[in-house]
């Protein structure tokens, strides 16, 4: 009985380990898709400017997710 309460014990958290491991790669996925998207439109927003004559001032995005020159 007491190797059965272990193993259940046991087998739930390597189960709760494997889930926090997907979680945390999904995350990081995502993490990466929306840094992508903050690039991409920043990009856009620069070749707009450089094909309107307009001065483009912004700084790039950081990898925190804001501007990299912003505190």
């Amino acid at each position: 009985m007491v190797f059965g309460a272990w193993y259940r014990q046991r087998t739930r958290e390597r189960a709760r380990n494997e889930g926090l491991a997907e979680g945390l790669a999904e995350g990081r996925t995502e993490g990466r898709y929306e840094q992508q998207e903050r690039w991409l439109r920043w990009l856009d927003r620069q070749r707009q400017a450089e094909a309107n004559g307009v001065p483009f001032d912004e700084p790039p995005p950081g990898l925190d997710g804001e501007n990299s020159t912003q505190e």
